[in-house]
């Protein structure tokens, strides 16, 4: 697991710079996500159409949470909708789960950003939507 995290910090180490990921398709999927009492996601880049399989170095979705009037890259998810696979899929030895809001399997993983709650946790106590 260590090995395909440091894979895909690789990755994405480029996409610090949010332009760089416009420029690489992915495009603005949600506001900022907050969960009072529970923390935060941020803002969601994804590139579509969401596909059945995943590469833990491809993301289909970088999140980006508020910093000082800036965006920062915190977490890429991984997503696959559930019309197109039956099973859960898994990277990093975690199965991913099911998001009814978008009807698909997820998978956050907090590479940027420390995740008290865990590396693979959809929310972050950390991030913020009002910073």
């Amino acid at each position: 697991m260590n090995q395909e995290i440091a894979q895909l910090r690789a990755a994405t180490a480029k996409y610090h710079v949010l332009q760089k990921a416009l420029d690489d398709g992915y495009a603005p999927i949600t506001p900022c996500l907050e969960l009072p009492g529970v923390g935060g996601m941020g803002f969601h880049y994804g590139k579509t159409p969401f596909n059945a399989t995943v590469s833990h170095t491809d993301p289909e979705v970088l999140v980006y949470a508020p910093n000082n009037g800036q965006l920062k890259l915190v977490a890429a998810e991984f997503i696959v909708p559930v019309p197109l696979s039956a099973n859960p899929p898994s990277l990093f030895g975690h199965q991913f789960h099911v998001n009814p809001a978008i009807n698909s399997w997820v998978l956050h993983a907090w590479v940027w950003e420390h995740n008290p709650s865990g590396m693979f946790e959809d929310w972050n106590p950390r991030v913020s939507c009002s910073n």
